[in-house]
């Protein structure tokens, strides 16, 4: 059904769907305007969903992953569109850290 609504939506937004598994599986046709992002969940990974505005703050979140002493095998996966991706875009290439838009 979620696969469907993807579809349907694809035709009006820049749609995204996050597979936690190690390969890339789908059942189901999606269009292929889709983005499949496939995530092995037995990795250390963190993600944050949502609205890349400044009053969100992801900024933050970026510097906070970059100065902490979290060990290079986890990474960040930020998924969202806003005002401030491109600015965050920016920053990951400008720092290399190991973070995903």
């Amino acid at each position: 059904m979620l696969c469907n609504l993807a579809n349907e939506l694809a035709d009006d937004f820049d749609i995204s769907i996050l597979i936690l598994i190690k390969d890339k599986i789908s059942f189901y046709h999606l269009d292929h305007r889709i983005k499949i992002i496939s995530v092995d969940s037995y990795q250390h990974t963190a993600f944050t969903v949502g609205r890349l505005d400044k009053n969100k703050n992801v900024k933050d979140l970026l510097e906070i992953f970059e100065c902490s002493n979290i060990p290079n095998t986890w990474k960040l996966f930020i998924m969202g569109n806003g005002t401030e991706r491109k600015n965050l875009e920016l920053h990951f290439l400008v720092q290399k850290t190991q973070m995903k838009f």
